[in-house]
């Protein structure tokens, strides 16, 4: 899957969130999967790194790691860096960011590592509609993102629906 091949990219780990206890499912991603993995790289630079750096992460890195040959990696996924060796800077200035959405958009190599992949798996996934946000959705693992569902058009548009566990309080059903 291409959204756990993004996750994947960055960095391996899993559990509970701490933030909002919910339980995360695993990304399970195959580290082992070349072309799952090199689909996640596109899809972060097509979708994820205009807003999001990966100041941690090197083009040459991720031609190494994925295989991808230098021409492949210019061509391909460098749409803001001029030499391999540069890490992975968000195209949109941050004073627009701040503007735009309130917040710089965190970089995804430190979000990787502080959360893991799951966390960034179960975000990506987690979009619903919610008319009252200025964006049009919400996040269930991150109430009140200001990050629209930049994945809409992969993933399409989830409905919440929440239900009453056991104890009788409200849980987010997906």
């Amino acid at each position: 899957m291409s959204i756990g091949a993004v996750s994947a990219l960055l960095l391996l780990t899993s559990g509970l969130h701490a933030a909002t206890e919910i339980e995360l499912k695993p990304a399970n991603n195959d580290l082992d999967d070349i072309q799952s993995l090199q689909r996640g790289a596109r899809n972060f630079m097509n979708y994820c790194s205009g807003c999001h750096s990966a100041k941690y992460v090197r083009f040459s890195t991720i031609g190494r790691d994925l295989e991808i040959s230098e021409k492949q990696l210019i061509e391909n996924l460098m749409f803001n860096a001029d030499k391999t060796f540069e890490t992975i800077e968000a195209t949109m200035p941050t004073n627009d960011a701040v503007r735009w959405f309130g917040t710089s958009p965190p970089d995804m190599s430190l979000i990787a590592r502080a959360r893991g992949v799951d966390y960034i798996y179960n975000f990506l996934k987690g979009f619903y509609l919610s008319p009252d946000s200025p964006t049009g959705v919400d996040n269930r693992v991150l109430v009140g993102t200001s990050m629209p569902h930049v994945l809409w058009e992969l993933q399409g548009y989830q409905t919440a629906m929440f239900l009453i566990d056991g104890g009788g309080l409200p849980y987010f059903h997906h």
